[in-house]
């Protein structure tokens, strides 16, 4: 069984007030927060979690200020003199309408790239999450809806042509309750990692260091 002391020592989450404040996205906060709300309910009951979403380019400030304890994020972030640690890889998937008729004859590059896509841009960028990921290739795509959310995105597919360019986490979490199905990308690129990232000032804090090692779990 576990105990309160997780890989913190000097840090007894059981007694401790503390609060911990995470940046990542809505889909990344679906993903992580319903095992980290139950595990930090029974180790740490009151301590408090506050979840927000710093643009990935502010990320070194707010950890340098301490406005944020950890950020959780598949931006790869330049400054030097950051700790970073990987959490998670997630494949990307296109998610597309059950009644699209790309989900009979297949996902070919011609008809991805032609496609009208949704962009997901949760800092109100021009540039989609993921389109680096064409980019990178010398590809473009055509976008006819750019959204700030990743979990809305379920709920605009279905009855329509549009295709989102998603991390596999997303549909699992949310497919079955809507009429839409996931396709490979019809283009060879690296599941992006999403990592965990935290000032060199915090590193060897007992809280943090617990809290990054419940993180991880």
């Amino acid at each position: 069984a576990r105990t309160h002391l997780v890989a913190g020592a000097g840090f007894d989450a059981s007694q401790s007030s503390r609060k911990f404040r995470v940046s990542m996205s809505d889909m990344s906060a679906a993903f992580f927060m319903p095992r980290l709300v139950r595990e930090m309910r029974v180790l740490a009951p009151a301590s408090s979690l506050e979840i927000c979403c710093v643009p990935s380019h502010q990320n070194y400030e707010s950890l340098e200020n301490g406005d944020i304890d950890l950020a959780v994020t598949t931006a790869r972030i330049q400054t030097e003199g950051l700790f970073q640690q990987q959490v998670v890889a997630q494949e990307l998937v296109c998610l597309v309408a059950s009644s699209n008729p790309v989900v009979e004859s297949g996902m070919e590059l011609s008809t991805y790239l032609t496609a009208s896509h949704i962009g997901i841009s949760p800092h109100g960028q021009d540039v989609d999450f993921f389109e680096w990921m064409a980019t990178g290739l010398g590809l473009r795509r055509r976008f006819a809806l750019v959204v700030d959310s990743f979990l809305v995105l379920p709920s605009l597919i279905p009855g329509t042509d549009l295709i989102a360019t998603v991390p596999r986490c997303l549909p699992d979490l949310y497919s079955s309750a809507f009429e839409v199905k996931t396709l490979p990308v019809p283009i060879s690129v690296p599941a992006p990692t999403l990592r965990q990232v935290w000032h060199p000032r915090f590193h060897a804090d007992p809280g943090h260091v617990w809290f990054r090692n419940l993180m991880f779990t």
